[in-house]
């Protein structure tokens, strides 16, 4: 962790922080990975994080946070993979960190295959890609301090080539606002996977992250709906007035969720729109920042 020479009241209050985002991955069923170091790290000159958090005559953390955040931790498995490969000495945009194992570890990970994310203490600057180098590898690596990273997950489509069986499983973290049928496949588009890929993540990124609002902005008028989704790229088009006509279509048109039924007048139903959704995807691509 990145402590930067904090207060005592400062540091308290943000491994308050930081306890709320890992109970936020916990509960969302996402689990962390540690450095095997972690305790042992310096939050101010001699005092280490174990110390801080456990020994009586210096704990100036919330027991109850205390307590909460040495679950979590306990909760964390260490990271074990290219430990004789992770010195802790890299480059983040040109800044020179020492003993930052973690991040050397997710730099490391990223080069052979597996992108991780890197976690950081709220005090610290760090947010979103960052490009790291060490004395093999250059690339660049993640960072953040809330679980909403939807940016990053899209991302590995593309970095790690996700294979179409994978797609719907990181489709579910990707795009956490839709819901997909069970039966949608890649078969039903025109085209070979790999070459409407990079697309499909493109419009699904835009209907997760604007339909919503374009519905309430548009107040469900199709053509105003339409022109709103058309700014992120979208080219969508109202149903024919054949549709409403028609009971048939019109039934054909709603969408099952959960025993409940959607869909939007006047506008295709196959994009339903969840306010929740519980991911099926589990993957180990979070590390705590040493």
């Amino acid at each position: 962790m990145e402590f930067g020479g904090l207060s005592e009241s400062a540091l308290s209050d943000n491994l308050e922080l930081l306890s709320d985002a890992l109970r936020e991955l916990d509960c969302a069923g996402h689990r962390v990975f540690v450095c095997p170091l972690l305790y042992d790290v310096e939050c101010q000159p001699g005092v280490t994080l174990s110390d801080f958090l456990f020994v009586a005559d210096r704990q100036r953390v919330n027991p109850e946070v205390t307590r909460r955040l040495a679950r979590l931790f306990d909760r964390c498995p260490f990271w074990t993979e290219y430990i004789d490969d992770v010195a802790g000495d890299v480059w983040v945009d040109g800044e020179k960190l020492r003993s930052a194992f973690s991040v050397d570890y997710a730099l490391t990970s990223g080069a052979r295959g597996l992108k991780v994310a890197c976690i950081v203490f709220p005090a610290c600057g760090r947010r979103g890609p960052r490009m790291v180098r060490n004395d093999r590898f250059t690339d660049r690596v993640y960072f953040f301090d809330t679980p909403a990273i939807t940016d990053f997950w899209r991302s590995l489509f593309q970095v790690e080539n996700t294979a179409e069986s994978e797609f719907f499983h990181l489709a579910a973290v990707a795009f956490p606002d839709l819901v997909f049928s069970p039966s949608l496949s890649f078969g039903k588009f025109v085209g070979s996977y790999h070459t409407l890929r990079d697309r499909v993540v493109q419009v699904l990124g835009a209907i997760n992250d604007h339909f919503a609002e374009a519905l309430v902005e548009g107040q469900g008028v199709p053509h105003r709906v339409q022109a709103l989704l058309g700014r992120h790229g979208l080219d969508v088009s109202p149903e024919s007035a054949k549709t409403h006509r028609s009971d048939r279509l019109m039934r054909s048109r709603d969408a099952g969720y959960d025993e409940e039924s959607s869909g939007v007048n006047g506008m295709p139903s196959s994009n339903v729109i969840g306010t929740e959704s519980t991911s099926p995807f589990r993957s180990r691509r979070w590390v705590e920042r040493s």
